[in-house]
């Protein structure tokens, strides 16, 4: 329908003989075909949001939706609870269950669980290298590092793509079918490892054939030799931190259902790098002031009385008698100096009980 309207538009402009009386009903035209592409638009938008809710329930929704999935999630019933323990115990099963036990011992050895107390054979464990460090190495260099396993990509029976993270580093590992190494057990056992799982792994640098953009070292990738398990994730998670990385306007996880699911979120790089700058920042001014003779102190954050008169104080109760955040080292900082401590600073919290709704407020904080 749009469509055909477009193109009678189009004909009437291009009609050599336009009188006046016909420009309105252009206009006319012009506005219907707008306002008809504005809710085709929206309604492709909310079929989209209706059908990744439809695929994944735990993920979006509004704040009503997303309310009462999180008290569904504290107060789970003895029904999901059943059927969460056999879950668990289906996804142990058949991880144990890939495991082929057909393998020579000499394969057996590369892939498998760790024990939970491994034996003290110094000589067994070789030191494990962190993965923002393989920038130094070179081709062909093995090294032997634990990480979490941020996503695997199945290509084939013998071929697979697994990415794994260590904070904010992540590198592409390729683990492949090699007659007398790598069995086709094993590329099936590693494939079925659950994101989020903690593994030890052994392999060899090798320079990627296609840039892996997705990681954080694009040229290089690690051919696996040895994949054991440490921990397993054993429990569904509401969202993975590959899907908060790729969440969207449309498909997206909201802030109340993020924070419900702290750790997870933590673990993403945006969340990482709030406190990543914060460290940054204060070291950099720690550094600075330690330069030029200043002496860091640690003031009270709980003190008897106020110390700024024209600022409202958080109160609290310490055995019985009245107790306040402190709302400034200010005091403490002049106490010092009359002590002959000479330049001192602070980094540290301090406790305003304002109602800061202000952004003009907020830098003088």
């Amino acid at each position: 329908m749009v469509v055909t309207r477009r193109c009678e538009v189009r004909a009437q402009l291009s009609h050599s003989e336009i009188v006046p009386r016909k420009m309105d009903e252009i206009k006319n035209l012009a506005s219907g075909l707008r306002r008809e592409l504005h809710l085709a638009k929206d309604s492709a938008e909310q079929r989209l949001t209706d059908a990744s809710a439809r695929e994944d329930p735990d993920r979006g929704g509004s704040n009503e939706v997303v309310q009462r999935r999180i008290l569904d999630l504290e107060e789970p019933s003895s029904s999901d609870s059943n059927e969460e323990n056999d879950s668990k115990l289906i996804q142990a099963k058949t991880l144990d269950e890939l495991f082929d036990s057909a393998d020579p011992p000499e394969i057996q050895k590369r892939y498998g669980r760790l024990p939970a107390l491994q034996p003290n054979e110094g000589a067994q464990y070789e030191r494990l290298t962190p993965l923002y460090s393989l920038l130094k190495k070179s081709v062909g260099d093995v090294v032997t590092f634990r990480a979490r396993i941020h996503v695997v990509r199945r290509m084939s029976p013998g071929l697979a793509f697994i990415v794994f993270r260590e904070k904010l580093t992540t590198v592409q590992g390729v683990i492949k079918f090699r007659e007398g190494e790598v069995s086709k057990s094993m590329v099936q056992w590693a494939e079925h490892i659950r994101s989020g799982s903690i593994v030890r792994v052994k392999g060899q640098i090798q320079k990627a054939e296609q840039a892996v953009r997705a990681t954080t070292f694009e040229s290089m990738e690690v051919l696996i030799d040895e994949i054991h398990l440490v921990v397993e994730r054993t429990y569904s998670v509401p969202f993975s931190v590959y899907e908060a990385e790729a969440a969207t306007d449309v498909h997206a996880i909201g802030n109340s259902f993020r924070l419900a699911n702290r750790i997870l979120d933590l673990r993403t790089p945006t969340s990482q790098a709030v406190f990543r700058l914060q460290s940054g920042i204060c070291n950099s001014f720690r550094t600075f002031l330690s330069g030029k003779d200043f002496l860091e102190i640690h003031t009270p954050k709980l003190q008897g009385g106020a110390t700024e008169g024209g600022s409202d104080v958080f109160t609290l109760d310490y055995f019985g008698r009245p107790a306040f955040l402190a709302q400034s080292p200010q005091l403490a900082k002049q106490m010092c100096i009359s002590a002959d401590f000479g330049r001192v600073f602070e980094i540290g919290p301090v406790f305003r009980a304002g109602s800061f709704l202000f952004p003009s407020i907020l830098p003088g904080c």
